[in-house]
C-alpha cells in the first residue's frame, strides 16, 4: 500500500480537531446560556408567536429572546431551563475535551 501524501504537517489534524471541538464548546455554552436567560427574563405580554400587542418588546436580548421564551415557556413551562442546562452542559464537555458518553450503551 502507498501512504497518502497529506497537505497538512504531522499533528495537524489533530490539532484542528481539538480546536473544532472548542469552538462546538463555545457555541454550545453561548446557546445554553442564551436559552437559559431567555427563560428567566420571560415577559408574558412581550409579542411572539402566540401574542399580539402593540407595546414595545421588554425582553433584554429583543424580539428573538421574547420569540424563543414564549416556544419554551408555553411548550414546556418552566421545564424549559432543563434543555438549557443540557445544552450548557454539553457544550462545557467539549470546551474542556470530555467524552459526551452514551450511558445506555456503557453497560457491560
Amino acid at each position: 500500500m502507498v501512504a497518502e501524501a497529506s497537505f497538512l504537517p504531522e499533528g495537524a489534524d489533530v490539532f484542528i480537531r481539538r480546536r473544532t471541538q472548542e469552538i462546538v464548546g463555545i457555541a454550545l455554552t453561548l446557546v445554553g446560556l442564551f436559552l437559559a436567560a431567555s427563560v428567566l427574563f420571560y415577559v408574558p405580554g412581550d409579542r411572539s408567536f402566540s401574542v399580539a400587542s402593540e407595546r414595545p418588546i421588554a425582553h433584554p436580548f429583543g424580539a428573538l429572546g421574547a420569540s424563543v421564551a414564549d416556544v419554551l415557556v408555553s411548550g414546556l413551562g418552566l421545564s424549559g431551563l432543563m434543555i438549557a442546562l443540557v445544552v450548557f452542559v454539553w457544550g462545557l464537555r467539549f470546551l474542556l475535551h470530555r467524552p459526551v458518553r452514551r450511558l445506555w450503551l456503557d453497560r457491560k
